[in-house]
């Protein structure tokens, strides 16, 4: 194994959605994985596009955004992207720009399956940690919608606050 390899394994090691695989697994990963670049603005996915391969961040910041365009937040270096589409099949949910000069390792959809059949070991362990990861999305998306529902309510409370000080005004002046 060359230097860059050596370094490369290591930083795929520290990767969640690649915890727990052996050398042998992330050298055997490495093998189907393809470098990417990308300059700041390029658009890296499009909602709605098939999800034909999941990118692992290596430096930069991606921004995640809707369809619609609106911000859902960012991907930073070890994360990865792409993932619950390759092993589920629905197409990209959201849009995937550039906000830095970013790049990181593709893996393809065809290859991860061919990868994953011949190593059923290897293959539990990546969907552990992507059940995991996905987890942990959930539960931040649950405890932002808790937030937001919050929010709501104080908003419902002073508009209905205001609505009964407006009338005892409008009472009060008749």
């Amino acid at each position: 194994m060359n230097q860059q390899q050596q370094r490369l394994t290591q930083i795929i090691q520290k990767i969640d959605v690649f915890n727990g695989l052996s050398i042998s697994d992330i050298q055997q990963l490495l093998q189907v994985c393809k470098m990417q670049t990308f300059s700041v603005e390029e658009q890296v996915y499009k909602a709605g596009d098939p999800s034909d391969e999941l990118l692992v961040l290596l430096k930069g910041q991606l921004m995640v955004s809707s369809a619609s365009g609106e911000p859902l937040g960012s991907v930073t270096a070890g994360q990865p992207i792409g993932e619950m589409g390759v092993f589920t099949g629905q197409p990209r949910s959201a849009n995937v720009t550039a906000l830095t000069e970013s790049g990181g390792v593709a893996i393809r959809k065809m290859d991860v399956e061919i990868l994953l059949a011949r190593n059923p070991n290897m293959y539990v362990k990546i969907l552990k940690n992507i059940v995991g990861i996905l987890c942990n999305r959930l539960s931040k998306s649950n405890t932002q919608n808790e937030q937001h529902l919050k929010t709501i309510m104080r908003m419902r409370d002073l508009m209905e606050q205001r609505g009964t000080t407006e009338e005892e005004d409008e009472e009060g002046n008749t």
